[in-house]
């Protein structure tokens, strides 16, 4: 395998890797603000 092609194979894993991350990091976010979103409304639910 040349050096480009092994570069560009490199490029394309730390793309997919960046990309996983920021998923895990969308995840993360999602189930923090559910949980705060939770906290309020069950507090409004109990009046």
């Amino acid at each position: 395998m040349g050096v480009e092609a092994q570069m560009q194979r490199a490029l394309d894993q730390l793309t997919e890797i960046q990309h996983a991350n920021s998923v895990a990091e969308l995840l993360l976010d999602a189930h923090k603000s559910q949980g705060f979103w939770g906290r309020i409304f069950r507090r409004e639910a109990k009046g």
